[in-house]
């Protein structure tokens, strides 16, 4: 919305683009783009308590889930139908076709959608184009956008009841989110699928954006929660309640850092300021602010509002929560919130790539 402006047709967004990479939720954007949707509408679907439970609809003990903090919530088949709704008939569009649909003076853009091989156990990548030099030489069905969609965002063990499935050609597969694979930040294999297509690394330009990190200190004599998190007691039940999670989180630094790395980007400068290359990240932070050597809640936000956010599921639902998110986000639009460093230092302090989302917005347009 910022970027491209809030009611610019989707397709006109991806005009921009060569290649799209997309995970989970945000699969879900980049299908409502590919159905030609406005940065609006989509904003608005997950603005909409009915759009948002027609894909995250409750099992009758979803209830129990939350109290044990572990056990589904949310019936799969259920997500399928509330997906091929709200994408209408570029849902069941084939990946292959998605191209067509995009108008470019030259060149083509290609869909990259990342999922987990619930079966085989392997990461996946569905394609639009199925030549690609980064492709397996193994067959693997082709499947509609709103089914790839599906996916890619089907969360495991606290979200959804079981993988999602579908047929191609009488060949029944099963898949988990994409972040099982390690995939939940997408930008890297969107720079391999790059690399491989031949392109120099110097003239590649990645945009990743990101959908919210927790970037909190550990507890001291200085700081304690909500700014800072507690350390846990390892147990049986606790251990797994934490693998539930982070086998779907999106570490910090990893997938743009290694990206920055690959693309042949600076990791310093003569200045003395971050070095910033041809990757910008996009990614708003649930983190303090260190001032005077203190700890401080960044600007705009109470203590209940951080210690909330802090704690809230990936599975936001309740209108209360969205409205938080909301707030948040707006807050980090006007740099009042961190923004997600490629790489970051002592005391979370940016060592490369850019602190705030206005300085980082200015460098891509630069680009």
């Amino acid at each position: 919305m910022e970027i491209f402006g809030r009611d610019t047709p989707g397709r006109e967004i991806l005009s921009n683009f060569d290649l799209i990479a997309a995970n989970s939720g945000g699969s879900i954007v980049a299908a409502g783009l590919a159905s030609n949707m406005s940065p609006t509408q989509i904003y608005s679907f997950f603005l909409s308590e009915d759009s948002r439970k027609s894909v995250f609809v409750e099992k009758w003990d979803a209830e129990l889930s939350r109290i044990f903090g572990i056990g589904p919530r949310y019936k799969t088949d259920a997500k399928l139908s509330g997906l091929k709704n709200a994408l209408g008939v570029t849902g069941g569009m084939k990946l292959v076709d998605l191209p067509g649909l995009i108008n470019r003076r030259s060149g083509t853009t290609h869909f990259l959608i990342t999922s987990f091989d619930y079966d085989r156990q392997r990461a996946v990548f569905f394609r639009s184009d199925p030549k690609s030099a980064a492709r397996s030489s193994a067959s693997f069905p082709m499947p509609t956008l709103a089914e790839a969609v599906h996916a890619s965002s089907t969360a495991p063990v606290n979200y959804f009841d079981e993988p999602a499935t579908f047929t191609d050609s009488s060949d029944r597969r099963r898949f988990w989110d994409g972040g099982t694979a390690g995939l939940n930040n997408p930008v890297l294999a969107a720079v391999t699928e790059a690399l491989a297509y031949g392109n120099p690394r110097d003239g590649i330009l990645a945009l990743a954006i990101g959908t919210g990190s927790n970037c909190l200190p550990l507890e001291s004599d200085n700081v304690h929660p909500p700014l800072a998190v507690a350390p846990g007691n390892p147990s049986t039940i606790n251990d797994i309640k934490k693998l539930s999670k982070t086998i779907v989180d999106d570490p910090p630094d990893a997938a743009t850092f290694i990206s920055h790395v690959a693309l042949g980007q600076p990791l310093s400068s003569s200045d003395g300021n971050p070095p910033c290359g041809n990757l910008v990240r996009l990614n708003p932070l649930i983190q303090p602010v260190k001032s005077g050597g203190k700890w401080v809640l960044p600007q705009g936000l109470d203590e209940e509002e951080f210690g909330k956010l802090a704690g809230m599921d990936m599975d936001a639902v309740e209108q209360d929560d969205i409205d938080l998110i909301a707030k948040f986000c707006d807050l980090w639009l006007e740099d009042n919130i961190p923004n997600q460093p490629i790489r970051s230092g002592q005391d979370f302090n940016c060592d490369i790539g850019h602190s705030l989302f206005n300085a980082a917005v200015s460098h891509w347009r630069s680009l």
